[in-house]
């Protein structure tokens, strides 16, 4: 554990890692041993980089250009839109918990359309009002017998220079408010439903609605299955946990340069490709 000495004499980057790596879960994926079938092993190169993340400390073998043309950091490729990581971490963590709500409710719905506004008034100006928008999960039964939940996650940077200067705690009730904004209005108005923000940071902390509903499940998981709380919790923590870490690593690593098109196989034409070049069986 870091004493309070110790965060001290850090510099304002590495303390900050310090308080994201601190938070409850963001150390869970070091808890468990490095099990394949349980889909809890890192090579040996991706343990190094998370370590070397983690603690804020010099990572080999980096480009000094990101393909967006912006200097290359470790700060820079968790933020990074290029390539397609940051969607794809938000789509990982979306279908984890669906397939997790799935567990104690048969009508789990991915990106359902909310209906249409019909001449509702809302009250703010930031409120989602378009025919075709959609949250990320939908699920029956969760706070209330027969009442619809929506889910929005989001997994943000607290290492960014937007949210660095900010305290970690403002920084998931910032991203929070957003989300309710732009939705909750509508959801109690038109949808007669909740809605609960899922923000997470990267290195695995969560906010503290997103930590209400994650007790709240776990509770119906182990009612459920018969199995003790803590037992569940600790190994749901853990799979978020590994989710989180590999993706990072995957925008760390990932090539966000121009693909080759050069004898692209999906401008193939298969029966032409097959005449032409004589290909036998």
């Amino acid at each position: 554990m870091w004493s309070i000495r110790s965060k001290t004499i850090l510099d304002e980057t590495k303390r900050r890692l310090v308080s994201c790596t601190s938070e409850k879960g963001a150390s869970s994926w070091l808890n468990a041993l490095p099990l394949k079938c349980k889909d809890f092993h890192l090579t040996k190169n991706e343990f190094w980089d998370d370590l070397n993340m983690r603690y804020g400390l010099k990572i080999k073998r980096l480009p000094s250009t990101c393909a967006c043309g912006k200097d290359f950091s470790i700060e820079h490729s968790l933020s990074c839109l290029k390539g397609g990581y940051v969607n794809l971490r938000h789509n990982t963590i979306r279908n984890q918990f669906a397939e997790l709500l799935s567990e104690i409710s048969t009508d789990v719905q991915l990106e359902p359309q909310l209906a249409e506004l019909t001449g509702e008034n809302l009250k703010y100006k930031t409120s989602n009002k378009q025919n075709e928008a959609r949250l990320d999960i939908s699920a029956r039964n969760v706070w209330r017998f027969g009442d619809k939940a929506f889910f929005d996650v989001r997994v943000f940077n607290p290492t960014s220079k937007f949210y660095s200067k900010m305290p970690l705690k403002s920084a998931y009730v910032t991203n929070e408010k957003e989300k309710k904004r732009e939705y909750n209005e509508r959801i109690i108005k038109v949808e007669h439903g909740s809605l609960t923000p899922l923000v997470f940071s990267c290195y695995g902390g969560m906010s503290r609605e997103c930590g209400a509903f994650f007790k709240h499940l776990t509770t119906m998981i182990s009612e459920k299955r018969g199995d003790k709380y803590q037992d569940v919790c600790k190994l749901l923590r853990t799979k978020i946990s590994f989710s989180l870490l590999r993706i990072s690593l995957i925008c760390l690593r990932g090539y966000r340069g121009k693909p080759n098109q050069k004898d692209s196989f999906s401008d193939e034409d298969t029966l032409i490709t097959n005449k032409e070049a004589r290909i036998q069986e």
